[in-house]
C-alpha cells in the first residue's frame, strides 16, 4: 500500500515543525541557564570577587604605610607629624578593610538565601570560611605592627631612663683610653 504524496509531504511537515518545537524548547532552556548565570555573575560573584580585591588592596596600602613608618622611626629626628599621619593611614586602611569584610560576610548571607538564582553553594562556603580568616589575619597583623611600635616608642625612654642611672654617672667624659688602667701586665 502506497502512501499519498500528500500524506508523504504532511508527515515530513509534522517531523519538521516537531523538530523545530524541540530545538526552540532546548534553547529557551539553554538562555534560562544563561541568563541565570549572568544574573549570578553581576549581582553576587563579580560584586564579591570586587570586595575581597579591595580587601587585598587595602592590605598591601596598609603595609605601604608600616614601611613608611618604620623608615620614619628610623632616621635620626622622627617627624612626629609624618609617622602620626602615616599611623592613621595605617589604621583607616585597617578599618575599611574589615568593613569591607563584614559588607562581603552579610552579602554572602543574603547570597546562600537567595531562591530565585541557582548559585555554586560551595564556592561561596570556602569564601565564608576564608573571608573570617583574612580578617583574623589582617587584625593580628595590625595588632603587630602596633605593639611593635610602641616598643619601638618605649626603646629611647628606656635608654634615657637608664643613662641616668648611678652607673652611667660614674663614668666621666674626661676619662680617656690614656687615664684608664693599664690592665696589661709589665713585664
Amino acid at each position: 500500500m502506497r502512501l499519498p504524496i500528500s500524506l508523504k509531504i504532511f508527515s515530513i511537515t509534522t517531523a519538521l515543525l516537531v523538530l523545530m518545537v524541540v530545538v526552540t524548547w532546548l534553547s529557551v532552556l539553554n538562555f534560562r541557564q544563561l541568563n541565570n548565570q549572568v544574573r549570578a555573575l553581576s549581582d553576587w560573584y563579580l560584586p564579591l570577587q570586587q570586595q575581597v580585591a579591595s580587601v587585598e588592596i587595602l592590605i598591601r596600602q596598609q603595609m605601604v604605610h608600616m614601611e613608611r613608618v618604620l623608615a620614619g622611626m628610623e632616621v635620626a629626628r622622627p617627624d612626629p607629624e609624618f609617622l602620626a599621619r602615616e599611623s592613621n593611614g595605617f589604621d583607616m586602611r585597617g578599618v575599611n578593610a574589615d568593613q569591607i569584610v563584614d559588607s562581603s560576610l552579610r552579602m554572602l548571607g543574603e547570597a546562600e538565601a537567595q531562591q530565585d538564582i541557582e548559585l555554586d553553594r560551595v564556592t561561596l562556603a570556602v569564601l565564608g570560611k576564608q573571608l573570617p580568616a583574612i580578617q583574623t589575619a589582617r587584625q593580628h597583623f595590625h595588632m603587630s605592627f602596633r605593639q611593635f611600635q610602641i616598643e619601638a616608642e618605649e626603646a629611647p625612654r628606656a635608654r634615657k631612663r637608664s643613662c641616668a642611672t648611678p652607673c652611667c654617672a660614674r663614668r666621666t667624659p674626661s676619662m680617656s683610653k690614656s687615664a684608664r688602667p693599664s690592665t696589661s701586665s709589665t713585664s
